[in-house]
Parts: C-alpha cells; sequence; structure tokens
C-alpha cells in the first residue's frame, strides 16, 4: 500500500513539474536581477515599517491595528530575505530547489498568509466605514490575537496537509484561496468606493464638512491600493488555473508558460516591497511620519476615518 502511495505521489508530482530552464537565459537573467532587487528593496522597506509600528513616538500606547499591519509587515519581511533572493539565485544558476515541491509550498504559504492579511484589512475597513467609527472601536469587539494566530497556522497546516495526503487537490485549493481572498478585497473595496462617492457629491455641495474631506482623503489611497493588489496578486491566480487545465488533461505545456509563472512570482513579490510604503512610509520620512502620529490619531478618533 504505502509502495503504491509513494509511486502515485511520485508521478504527480512529475506532472505538476515546471522546468523553468526551458525559458530563455536572457530572460532568466533580467528576472534574476529583477527578484533581487526587489527583494533587496522589500527588506529595507519592511525594517523600517517595523522599526516604526515596534517603537512608536514615547508617551502613546501601541493601537490593535498596528498589529494587524505588523503581521503584513513580518510576512513581507520573510519575502524579502528568503524567497526573493532564493528565487533570484535559481535564474542564474540553473539549479531549481524542488520547484512543485517544498519550495512551491513554502513559497505558497507566504503568499497565503499576505492574501488573508490583505482581505482582513479591506474587511475591517469596510466595517468601520459602514459602521463609521474609528479602528481601535472596531477591534476593541475582536480577538485579534487570536486572528493573527490563526491566520499564521492554518495555512502551513492546509498546504502540508494537501501536499502530503492528496497533492492533485494542493493547487485547486491554493486557487480557491487566492480567488476567495481576492473576492473579499474586491467586494469590501467597492462598497468603499461607492460611499467615497457619495462623499465626493456631499463636497461638491459642502466644502467646510472636514470629516467628509477625510474620507475622500483615505478613498484616494484605497482606489491605489485594490489597484496594486489586483496587478500583483491576480497573474499567480491565473497561472495556478492554467498550470492546473495543463495537468488535469495531461497536456504538454508550451516554454512560454514558463515565462508566464516567473512573471507571476515575480509580481506576486513585488506586492511584498510596496506594502510597507503603502501603509506606513509612503510620501512621508519615518521620523516625520512618528511626529504626526498622534495628530493622525487623534483625527481618527474625531472624525471616524482610518488614516494610515
Amino acid at each position: 500500500m504505502m509502495k503504491r502511495y509513494l509511486l502515485y505521489f511520485n508521478h504527480t508530482w512529475r506532472k505538476c513539474e515546471l522546468d523553468f530552464r526551458r525559458s530563455p537565459q536572457p530572460v532568466r537573467d533580467v528576472f534574476g536581477v529583477l527578484f533581487i532587487i526587489v527583494g533587496v528593496t522589500a527588506i529595507c522597506g519592511n525594517i523600517l515599517a517595523l522599526y516604526y509600528l515596534v517603537k512608536p513616538p514615547k508617551k502613546e500606547a501601541k493601537l490593535k491595528s498596528d498589529k494587524i499591519l505588523l503581521s503584513l509587515v513580518i510576512n513581507d519581511l520573510i519575502i524579502g530575505v528568503f524567497v526573493c533572493p532564493m528565487m533570484g539565485f535559481e535564474q542564474f544558476f540553473e539549479y531549481y530547489f524542488f520547484v512543485c515541491h517544498a519550495q512551491a509550498m513554502v513559497i505558497s504559504t507566504f503568499y497565503f498568509i499576505a492574501s488573508i492579511n490583505i482581505a482582513y484589512i479591506a474587511f475591517y475597513r469596510c466595517r468601520i466605514l459602514m459602521k463609521e467609527c474609528d479602528a481601535e472601536q472596531y477591534l476593541e469587539t475582536v480577538n485579534v490575537n487570536s486572528l493573527i494566530v490563526c491566520w499564521w497556522v492554518i495555512p502551513p497546516l492546509l498546504c502540508v496537509s494537501t501536499y502530503s495526503i492528496a497533492l492533485r487537490y494542493y493547487v485547486p485549493m491554493l486557487a480557491l484561496v487566492y480567488l476567495l481572498t481576492l473576492g473579499i478585497v474586491c467586494v469590501s473595496y467597492v462598497i468603499i468606493i461607492r460611499a467615497i462617492y457619495k462623499v465626493k457629491k456631499t463636497l461638491s455641495t459642502n466644502h467646510t464638512c472636514r470629516k467628509s474631506q477625510a474620507r475622500f482623503k483615505v478613498g484616494r489611497k484605497v482606489a491605489g491600493f485594490i489597484i496594486c493588489y489586483i496587478v500583483c496578486f491576480s497573474p499567480i491566480v491565473v497561472m495556478l488555473v492554467v498550470n492546473l487545465f495543463y495537468l488535469c488533461l495531461d497536456l504538454k505545456r508550451p516554454p512560454a508558460l514558463q515565462i508566464f509563472f516567473i512573471v507571476a512570482d515575480f509580481l506576486a513579490c513585488v506586492n511584498s516591497c510596496i506594502n510597507p510604503w503603502v501603509y506606513t512610509l509612503k510620501k512621508h520620512r519615518l521620523k516625520q511620519r512618528m511626529e504626526r502620529k498622534k495628530r493622525q490619531r487623534e483625527l481618527v478618533k474625531k472624525y471616524a476615518v482610518v488614516v494610515y
């Protein structure tokens, strides 16, 4: 029985395996450099964001919303330290560490965690806007620590279990998770954008409404964030589904598919270096951001908006 399982496991793995060495060498060299650049940028940005979140200014309490951002920053930092350099050096040395084996499971786990973090941020911002409260008032009703533990424990367990017990369900599970989180992000931010559009009409008739002005400012950031998420994560979802299509029908995959997978992985890695600038460092130097943090939090409590 064990022998039959191992034979089936090995056969399925070989069918799933992608040979990136079939891609042209110049293309792999370019993406090798890009992966390393993205990794260095992600490390620098997330270290600054980590310092900013862990060591707030004196006489200033830590917020629960900072814990959620801290979870995302740590995950992005891990991607920048391990995933990006590994995938970059692979392009140069033509040695791939079990692409559809352990490597795929580990990398997919980190993408999985990032997607859940971003989806929850989108969800709770939507709830805040609908309830007209600030982030801390809403998060008082939620056990943030338990949520963070769950989305750091469940993804590895799902990946290991589907990989070890039923490998043929591994890719469909990942594709389903990405699609669900993408759906949550899109629905949440569509609701926010619609609310902001209504506020924009209010602004045209009432320019003294500071609450509406603050919300409209947040809405512009929201629009850029959702576009960034869709551009970065949609390609990997599409490529997972396409690869599953070829795998199920036992078709020969064209060489271009390997290049598309490299591009999709690269865009997913790019998301890890964009996030810290979107949430904590965008348009502000670190020291200036720290000095203004208290005033921003007071604005949040007074006008019931989320400002990062």
